[in-house]
């Protein structure tokens, strides 16, 4: 902690101003109360917490209360969002300080109890668990959040996808995600779905040629097709990935056509990933009317985001989704 006294005598020197002892000692005052306070506040929060917890590293206690970092969550949470009930803050338990940085940036110090409990968000148990099983997605993609897109700071087109797909992801948005193979389209994607299952939505992960193989096998083998219907028409979140070059009839096309208009009418987020440069280049790949009126309905209730002049990011990661994008 930086002794008042000093700055002020410092100020004064630079300044040229003078500063009474009664200004000395009304300063020295206010720190005081604001860190009493503090320190009763955070004791509140945290029973039986020694005042060495709170004065950790380069942050005062009034510092942790007013920017509201306090979070009673525990440590060991996979989401980072369980928020713990008092009859386990309240038993001996130690709490865990640490410093934590955000996709942009920004630092703050987190305040958490340990839970032994079965983590709710745990890829195999809990809430998130059963959502995650059902996504479609891989355990090896569990790792494409927010924070794990990794790039660098001079690399301007990444930085705005990431922004702008964390954006999508908060407001529950649609948003297309264009651009040249291995830029980190499917990681964004996958992100936003992952966001959307901590947060107790339902996110559905499906390559879009294999989703309507999966239509179309149904139909073929007396299947459960308006139960299909349905899994991709009512999830909170639909990720529709590498909607590309593919040879689709329009017959197959039809059912992308329903499952997306559903979705806009009903206000659901749907999230594309394609290569393709604008909805027109789409329409001209699959050589099918049904393209444009997709998108364009998609666009309604969100953006078309393009990942221009990107250094490639699947050579920078040195490693590659489940999908190879």
């Amino acid at each position: 902690n930086v002794n008042i006294n000093s700055v002020l005598d410092k100020f004064s020197e630079v300044a040229g101003v003078s500063f009474s002892p009664e200004m000395y000692e009304q300063m020295a005052r206010k720190e005081a109360e604001e860190k009493a306070a503090a320190l009763d506040y955070l004791h509140a929060k945290f029973p039986g917490v020694p005042d060495s917890v709170f004065t950790a590293g380069e942050f005062r206690p009034h510092e942790i209360v007013e920017a509201g970092k306090i979070e009673a969550t525990c440590a060991n949470c996979n989401g980072g969002k369980c928020q713990l009930p008092e009859r386990i803050r309240q038993r001996n338990s130690k709490p865990v300080v640490s410093l934590e940085e955000n996709f942009r940036g920004e630092k703050s110090l987190v305040i958490r109890w340990v839970c032994e409990l079965p983590c709710r968000f745990n890829p195999l148990t809990g809430d998130f668990g059963r959502m995650f099983r059902k996504s479609g997605l891989t355990k090896i993609q569990i790792q494409q959040t927010f924070k794990s897109f990794n790039v660098d700071k001079n690399a301007l087109s990444l930085l705005n996808a990431r922004e702008k797909a964390a954006q999508a992801a908060s407001e529950g948005s649609c948003l297309v995600i264009a651009g040249e193979a291995g830029t980190g389209k499917t990681h964004l994607a996958v992100a936003i779905a992952i966001f959307a299952m901590k947060h107790g939505k339902q996110a559905i992960f499906r390559v879009v040629s294999e989703m309507l193989n999966e239509i179309w096998e149904a139909i073929a083998t007396n299947g459960d097709f308006f139960g299909l219907m349905r899994t991709f028409k009512e999830a909170e979140c639909l990720v529709l990935d590498d909607f590309g070059k593919e040879n689709i009839t329009n017959a197959r096309i039809s059912y992308l056509h329903e499952i997306i208009d559903y979705r806009y009418r009903h206000e659901l987020q749907t999230i594309i990933t394609t290569n393709a440069k604008s909805p027109e280049e789409l329409s001209r790949w699959s050589n099918s009317d049904f393209i444009t009126p997709v998108i364009s309905r998609l666009l309604e209730r969100g953006d078309w985001l393009t990942i221009r002049n990107a250094e490639n990011y699947r050579s920078k990661k040195g490693k590659v989704s489940s999908n190879g994008k």
